[in-house]
């Protein structure tokens, strides 16, 4: 295949996917292949739904976890303590934290 033939292919491709107004339109017009099972291949709102109800449902057992601010500030401070000595790491060539 010449690359003339490749980016004509790419433009058609392009604005076959520009003719389209929504993204529902799109999935209508482009069936989806696989098992056609599992959580991904959901419809976006039944999977909205489903986390929804996760979320009510841990927040209910109280398995759900609200940062503090405090909580959120140590945490972003750690963070940003493991960025540096990651930079140090790469920098010195050095692995695993042992020293020769």
């Amino acid at each position: 295949m010449g690359t003339g033939v490749a980016l004509t292919t790419v433009r058609l491709s392009i604005e076959r996917h520009r003719s389209f107004t929504s993204l529902q339109e799109y999935d209508m017009a482009n069936p989806k292949t696989g098992s056609g099972r599992g959580f991904a291949s959901m419809d976006p709102q039944r999977q909205r739904q489903i986390a929804s109800q996760g979320g009510r449902a841990a927040h209910a057992s109280g398995n759900a976890h609200q940062f503090t601010s405090a909580e959120a500030r140590a945490a972003g401070a750690r963070s940003h303590v493991n960025r540096q000595q990651a930079r140090r790491n790469a920098e010195g060539g050095q692995t695993g934290g042992q020293t020769s």
